[in-house]
């Protein structure tokens, strides 16, 4: 059950990439720029669409590769691999918000502004979670060594850049 769930997760992983790849290239066609780079450099052409198909790509690829290869004799660390999911989803909400900063023209600080927010509050919302999983990952019985080392290292980066994140972008 649990490859299988590992499974279809890197096939919509695949999808998402396909999808951002395609619509990439076709918001991108007016660039002049060679056609595997057209995809990123119109992230911000059709925000948010184009950046949450990278994101969910990711996040999906990630989980599902990491679901698949654990092997089923290992016990524990449940809270850990929790924690490490709830990190990446970290950083794919402060890339969403990052990308949709990025692209503010005057035209559209109407309609992107609240979608920043809407990330950007997000992933304060699961810094915080993060940080009550981080404190029952660190005292579960038995411990996941790898998911937690990982899990805590991405949790740190994920919440350090979207302090940084937020300080910066109040001036």
């Amino acid at each position: 059950m649990r490859r299988s769930l590992g499974a279809i997760l890197v096939l919509a992983g695949a999808f998402c990439l396909f999808q951002f790849a395609v619509l990439g290239t076709w918001h991108g066609r007016h660039l002049e720029a060679p056609l595997w780079k057209l995809p990123l450099l119109s992230l911000s052409e059709n925000y948010p669409t184009n950046a949450g198909w990278l994101a969910g790509a990711v996040i999906a690829l990630l989980v599902g590769v990491g679901i698949g290869l654990r092997k089923d004799s290992q016990v524990g660390g449940g809270v850990a691999r929790v924690l490490l999911v709830e990190s990446i989803g970290i950083f794919g909400m402060l890339f969403l918000a990052y990308v949709g900063a990025r692209s503010i023209t005057e035209e559209t600080r109407a309609t992107v502004l609240p979608m920043i927010g809407v990330f950007f509050g997000t992933a304060l919302l699961q810094i915080a979670a993060g940080l009550i999983l981080l404190i029952f990952a660190l005292f579960e019985k038995p411990r996941g060594v790898l998911s937690l080392t990982l899990g805590t290292v991405l949790y740190l980066g994920a919440a350090a850049a979207g302090v940084l994140g937020f300080v910066w972008g109040t001036q």
